[in-house]
């Protein structure tokens, strides 16, 4: 695209042939799309290297941390009966179908005034808005009234447009069939009526029952960052700066030429956005945009 400018600024006095503001405005058009979808799979890029963050949240004693543990089949996490033992993040990858989930154990959600536990909670709350995937631990032993008013109070801390939150009703063991049947169908019932896009699992942390069922959840929510042979992920935030950097000057120099701006101000916008790919790819001189022109087109015809 570049090329097709210089014909025209610098050999404007020769006999040229040279592309059309239509021919360049797709040109850059185009460009732009295949940045944007490059700049776009940073997110995928950035989860496969350093692992897909989950969250894993909830009132203090609920089994956070005894789930993490049932993930990892070892005991990475302290488990205690006491209240706020958890008062910093413990993060673990684990590989799920050939994905790696970066679990990170949270502080228990709860009021307190020990300054400790606080900013743990208070650290627990940017992870929870950072996570990929959101486990809201859930003590089924906790009497109807608390169960859904947990949730009710927690809902506010994710972004169901772009978060995965699912309900881990843990505990199962402690309960009656008769009681563990009622409590979970009033959440199911609850859920369905707030947000289907809710997902609840039931699993017992201490026994392993439903980590399985869990694990199969995680992977078909990602699933689709399963690398193919045609994949293409970028994974350098100065790669997808520089990008996202680019796709601004096409934009620009798109504007430009739709305002029938002058041919110099489009061409310094794209000399900006080769000036950015030029960090990812290496430098492109002047006198590269030369030989693209002498190699390409016939000069003083």
């Amino acid at each position: 695209m570049t090329s097709l400018l210089e014909l025209e600024l610098d050999f404007s006095e020769e006999d040229v042939e040279f592309a059309g503001r239509e021919k360049l405005a797709g040109l850059i058009s185009d460009a732009i799309h295949r940045l944007d979808i490059l700049a776009d799979s940073f997110h995928k890029g950035n989860a496969i290297r350093n692992g897909i963050p989950v969250a894993i949240a909830g009132a203090a004693n609920a089994g956070k941390s005894t789930l993490l543990n049932a993930l990892l089949k070892e005991d990475r996490a302290i488990v205690s009966d006491v209240a706020g033992t958890t008062r910093d993040t413990i993060e673990e990858v684990v590989n799920i179908g050939g994905l790696p989930f970066r679990f990170i154990d949270t502080a228990g959600l709860r009021r307190t005034e020990e300054s400790v536990e606080k900013l743990g909670i208070e650290r627990s709350f940017k992870i929870i808005s950072e996570a990929e995937i959101v486990l809201f631990v859930i003590d089924l032993t906790l009497s109807d009234f608390d169960l859904l008013n947990s949730i009710r109070d927690f809902l506010p801390l994710v972004d169901l447009s772009s978060q995965h939150l699912i309900l881990v009703l843990n505990k199962t063991d402690l309960l009656s069939n008769l009681d563990y049947n009622k409590k979970v169908n009033s959440i199911n019932n609850y859920v369905t009526n707030v947000d289907n896009k809710i997902d609840t699992i039931i699993i017992s942390a201490k026994n392993e029952i439903g980590i399985e069922k869990l694990k199969e959840r995680l992977f078909s929510l990602e699933k689709e960052l399963i690398p193919t042979e045609n994949s293409s992920f970028v994974t350098n935030q100065r790669h997808y700066s520089a990008l996202r950097d680019a796709s601004g000057s096409l934009s620009a120099a798109a504007r430009s030429l739709s305002s029938e701006a002058s041919i110099d101000l489009v061409a310094e916008d794209l000399r900006m956005a080769l000036d950015s790919l030029g960090s990812i790819t290496g430098e492109v001189t002047s006198e590269d945009i030369l030989n693209h022109i002498f190699s390409k087109h016939c000069i003083g015809k």
